[in-house]
């Protein structure tokens, strides 16, 4: 079967690319402040940074999704984030929540990067939970730190319990 998305990892922005960017926007299933090509630039002034990497999903030339991630460590590890602008809804831009989609945009960003994503919303944790069962959640889902689809206790030491 041919794969009928692409991906595409964007350093140097141009004009072409911020209309794709914003006209995604416009139509997009899950468009909000935080992943609005105007607040990834503020973010990148406010950070002073000019090393990111945008990661764009096409089908057939036509942008259906985007993520913009800069580079930092966490937990001793160095991770693409969109965590530098501490965004409180999710900061990928898809103009539908699409499967495939997923399959494809996210399969590629982790075999070349290790990302780290605060906030994403259930109805995608739900679908990346599902094609990507292996992969360590509990930095992908609505709290960063606990992984809403197991028991919270596991992550509590018990030394203390009583």
């Amino acid at each position: 079967m041919m794969q009928i998305y692409n991906n595409k990892v964007i350093t140097d922005i141009d004009e072409n690319f911020i209309k794709e960017w914003e006209d995604l926007w416009e139509v997009s299933e899950n468009a909000n402040t935080f992943n609005s090509f105007g607040w990834f630039l503020v973010t990148k002034e406010a950070l002073k940074t000019d090393t990111y990497e945008i990661h764009a999903c096409y089908k057939d030339h036509t942008l259906v999704a985007v993520l913009g991630l800069f580079f930092e460590k966490r937990f001793g590890i160095t991770v693409a984030s969109s965590q530098g602008y501490k965004p409180v809804n999710t900061p990928f831009l898809m103009k539908e929540y699409d499967e495939e989609v997923f399959k494809t945009f996210f399969g590629e960003i982790t075999k070349i990067r290790n990302i780290y994503l605060a906030k994403v919303d259930q109805k995608a944790v739900d679908i990346l939970h599902r094609l990507f069962p292996k992969m360590f959640f509990s930095l992908v889902s609505a709290n960063p730190y606990l992984d809403r689809h197991e028991n919270p206790d596991l992550f509590l030491s018990t030394t203390n319990h009583k």
